[in-house]
């Protein structure tokens, strides 16, 4: 019960500090050997480093992205979040991962999206998956899929 209740706090935590656009903050949830993985990546990045580092870049292209948490199931140490992206406009360039940089289309993508938390036994967020539409958010974004 009482690990519940840390889980919840820690996860509005990291939903405040996305919808703040402080992709440090998010990273100081994490352990060191995170793993993290969403629509837009080919395959998941590892380490705190790399994850801080993406998603400063996720929030200098996305400055207003904004999530609404619709509903939470937290048993033991894993979270399962309905998260609406309820806005999120690309007002910067985005660089892929093969070291391409793609212009902004000034278009916002919205969709539902399921994210999968694990926490080691700081609290800290040891894997962090988002399952979610990647064609329809590159679609909405008016870009060719990756």
């Amino acid at each position: 019960e009482a690990m519940a209740h840390h889980l919840t706090e820690a996860l509005e935590e990291i939903n405040r500090n996305w919808n703040t656009q402080k992709g440090d903050a998010v990273v100081k949830q994490c352990a060191e050997d995170v793993v993290y993985q969403d629509p837009f990546l080919p395959q998941a990045i590892k380490g705190r480093e790399a994850v801080a580092q993406y998603l400063n870049g996720l929030f200098t292209a996305f400055p207003d992205f904004t999530i609404v948490n619709r509903g939470k199931v937290v048993e033991g140490d894993e979270a399962v979040l309905r998260n609406d992206v309820v806005r999120a406009t690309m007002k910067g360039p985005i660089r892929t991962p093969q070291g391409q940089t793609i212009p902004p289309t000034h278009k916002s993508f919205s969709g539902e999206y399921a994210v999968v938390l694990s926490f080691d036994s700081h609290q800290k967020v040891k894997n962090f998956h988002i399952f979610g539409d990647s064609l329809g958010i590159f679609r909405q974004l008016g870009l060719p899929p990756p």
